[in-house]
C-alpha cells in the first residue's frame, strides 16, 4: 500500500487540489478583487497594500543579518512586478474583459506577495530579540526559504497579468 496511502494524506492532496475549483469561487474573488478593489478606486488600495509592505520591509534594512538582506531585496523585486502588474490591469480599464481575464493570476500573484510580506513581518520581530532560539533561526530560515522558492513566481504572474486577454 505505501507510506502516502496509508496515512491518507493523498485524498487530502486530492481534496485540496479540487478546492479552488468547485463552483468557480477562485474566479468570482479573483474578479472581485481585480473589480472592487482595483478598476473601481484606481488602484488605490493595492498602492496601499504595496506601501504597507515597503514600510515593513524598511524595518528590516538596518538588519545586518544575511537572510533579512536577502529577503528585503526579493520582496522589493517582487512588489515592483506587482505595481507593473495591477498597471497592466489599469491600463485595461477600458476593456475589462482583458483586466477579468487575467483575475486569477493577479490574485495568486498578490497571494504569495502577501506571504512574503508575512514573513518579512516574521523576520524583523525575530532580529528584535538578543539572542536568536533554535525557533528563531528556523523562522529565518522559513523566510529565505519562501523568498527564494515562492517570490520569483510573482514575476512570472506579473508577465502573465500583463499579457491580458490574448486573442
Amino acid at each position: 500500500m505505501g507510506f502516502i496511502e496509508e496515512t491518507g494524506i493523498a485524498q487530502q492532496y486530492r481534496d485540496s487540489r479540487i478546492l479552488p475549483i468547485y463552483e468557480g469561487t477562485t474566479a468570482i474573488q479573483s474578479n472581485d478583487l481585480v473589480g472592487r478593489k482595483v478598476l473601481r478606486d484606481g488602484g488605490q488600495t493595492a498602492a496601499g497594500v504595496f506601501a504597507a509592505i515597503r514600510a515593513q520591509l524598511d524595518a528590516l534594512r538596518s538588519s545586518a543579518n544575511p537572510v533579512a538582506s536577502r529577503l528585503v531585496e526579493r520582496t522589493e523585486r517582487a512588489v515592483e512586478s506587482a505595481e507593473r502588474a495591477t498597471a497592466a490591469i489599469l491600463a485595461n480599464a477600458a476593456n475589462p474583459r482583458d483586466a477579468y481575464a487575467v483575475s486569477v493570476p493577479y490574485q495568486e500573484l498578490l497571494a504569495t506577495l502577501v506571504g512574503g510580506w508575512m514573513h518579512a513581518t516574521i523576520a524583523a520581530a525575530v532580529l528584535k530579540h538578543d539572542s536568536l532560539s533554535h525557533d528563531d533561526e528556523r523562522r529565518l530560515t522559513e523566510a529565505d526559504f519562501y523568498g527564494a522558492h515562492h517570490l520569483s513566481k510573482v514575476h512570472a504572474l506579473a508577465e502573465t497579468v500583463a499579457a491580458g486577454e490574448i486573442s
